[in-house]
């Protein structure tokens, strides 16, 4: 193989300092006009995550996800974090990026688990679970 990537931070679940959103976070995101961003902003580039997926097209998703996903770390939305992590988690699925969906899916599931959401559990877990080899 050797994708690179494939040493995965463990302790990105809580954010925490430096290491928040696997290098989508290092100077804060920005929103269009450099204001900061909010949940909408986070929502949005989710949705268009999610978009490239459908279109098969899963590396294009992985830089919107990442964004959300630095963004929700940022305004401490925990909910719409659990959301970006495994968007990012099934978009570099897709891409052929186990490492780091494997990675971000643990996030997931562990994020999840501690806010005590089964539905978002599960779904983390069907993707950690159906893995390719």
């Amino acid at each position: 193989g050797g994708g690179g990537g494939e040493g995965e931070e463990e302790k990105g679940v809580g954010g925490g300092e430096g290491g928040a959103g696997h290098g989508y976070a290092e100077d804060g995101v920005r929103a269009p006009g450099g204001t900061r961003p909010s949940g909408l902003y986070a929502n949005a580039e989710v949705l268009v995550a999610q978009g490239r997926l459908r279109q098969s097209r899963p590396d294009e998703g992985i830089p919107h996800a990442g964004r959300a996903l630095a963004v929700d770390r940022q305004i401490a939305n925990r909910q719409g974090e659990a959301i970006s992590l495994l968007v990012l988690a099934q978009c570099c699925r897709e891409a052929g990026r186990r490492g780091e969906a494997e990675g971000h899916a643990r996030d997931c599931l562990a994020l999840n688990q501690s806010m005590g959401d089964e539905g978002g559990a599960k779904k983390a877990q069907w993707l950690l679970d159906n893995l390719p080899d």
